[in-house]
């Protein structure tokens, strides 16, 4: 039987909805667009590796994050718009477009399945709420602290483009998967600071910028700071991903 993958998405209420589809020709309609083609990545990556891609909305509620936690087999945590940053004890210093209601959601999730042990797949975003869970911080915006923005940019197309290079530490599931670097794209403008409990560093970019976050212990729990959705179609190692995190559902 085929495992059933739940996979978190942006909060998009109908005012939203009606907004991006006047502005698809302005700044927001591009974020617009974009949030759609990440998605579309991501549910093929899934299919592909041969799980069964869910969708699951904030609107839920955190009742039904743990009902989830229970009856899907993994977790994919997808991008979209920053933490707040009272989440991990900072006030807004950067943060833009935040979502307590998907934060909230996200993490009552997470927290749910990483007590199951069941596998998680943490992307962008994700890997930044996987952090911010386990008790790390964010910067909350790279530019701002003498960050190299102009690497790692919030939105820039096509999302495929490849702007830096990836190292990963040797004997992790990243590097198993990926090999020593590789050449990633970039869509955020935040980072993971402190690390969280029970997680290391496995991949950086050469400027430093945590790029994979793993488990320290035995379950199947990876975070990347890239967009892998976005590349997968083309690249059978960025795939090769998706196949590792569906393997581990299976």
């Amino acid at each position: 039987m085929k495992p059933l993958i739940a996979v978190s998405c942006h909060e998009l209420d109908a005012p939203e909805l009606a907004r991006g589809m006047e502005a698809l020709q302005g700044d927001r309609g591009a974020t617009f667009m974009l949030l759609w083609e990440l998605y579309a990545g991501i549910f093929d990556g899934v299919a592909r590796a041969g799980g069964v891609p869910v969708s699951l909305s904030c609107t839920h509620g955190t009742e039904d994050a743990l009902l989830a936690a229970d009856r899907f087999d993994g977790f994919l945590l997808s991008g979209g718009a920053d933490l707040d940053p009272a989440r991990y004890g900072q006030a807004m210093g950067g943060s833009r477009n935040i979502s307590p209601r998907r934060d909230a959601f996200e993490a009552a999730l997470l927290e749910a399945a990483l007590k199951r042990r069941k596998p998680v797949f943490a992307i962008c975003r994700g890997l930044q709420l996987v952090n911010a869970v386990l008790g790390g911080t964010l910067i909350q915006d790279l530019a701002s602290v003498g960050g190299p923005a102009a690497v790692h940019p919030i939105c820039d197309f096509p999302s495929d483009k490849r702007v830096h290079r990836v190292d990963l530490e040797p004997g992790s599931l990243a590097a198993s998967l990926l090999g020593p670097s590789f050449e990633a794209n970039s869509l955020h403008h935040q980072g993971a600071d402190r690390i969280g409990r029970g997680l290391r560093v496995t991949g950086r970019a050469p400027d430093g910028v945590v790029e994979a976050l793993e488990s320290t212990g035995s379950s199947f729990l990876l975070g990347v700071q890239w967009h892998p959705e976005s590349l997968a179609a083309e690249d059978p190692a960025q795939q090769g991903l998706f196949d590792a995190f569906v393997r581990a559902c299976s």
